[in-house]
């Protein structure tokens, strides 16, 4: 799996983070279902147009260290609350780095929810 591309679920600050390369995979869509496969413990992330079912890609930016960061986010608390049921974690669980891949039909990345590097809460802090 490339490391460039997947999401990082961040359930203290309600949020799932989209790697930066994984929505440009997905030609900057500004709206993504997210599917989920319970058995297999995977999510399946498509650029679609709006509907019910739709998260909208929000486009954010911070200053760190002198740097500009920015990274693209969906607004998902009950989704972040059924994750962290999913993993069997806490809803005020550390952040969790998930890889991706893009499908072939180039609309589909494919992350493995069995397959995460945690990243300590003290890392995650300035994206709030």
């Amino acid at each position: 799996m490339e490391r460039n591309i997947g999401i990082t679920l961040c359930f203290r600050y309600d949020v799932i983070l989209i790697r930066n390369k994984t929505i440009k995979d997905l030609q900057m869509p500004k709206y993504i279902h997210v599917l989920i496969n319970e058995d297999e413990k995977a999510v399946f992330i498509q650029k679609c147009e709006y509907d019910q079912d739709a998260f909208e890609v929000r486009f954010e930016h911070l200053k760190k260290d002198g740097s500009l960061l920015m990274y693209y986010k969906i607004n998902a608390k009950p989704l972040l609350r059924y994750f962290a049921r999913l993993l069997g974690v806490g809803f005020d669980s550390e952040s969790f780095w998930f890889s991706g891949i893009l499908l072939d039909d180039g609309v589909t990345v494919y992350v493995d929810l069995k397959k995460y590097q945690i990243i300590p809460y003290d890392k995650m802090k300035t994206l709030n």
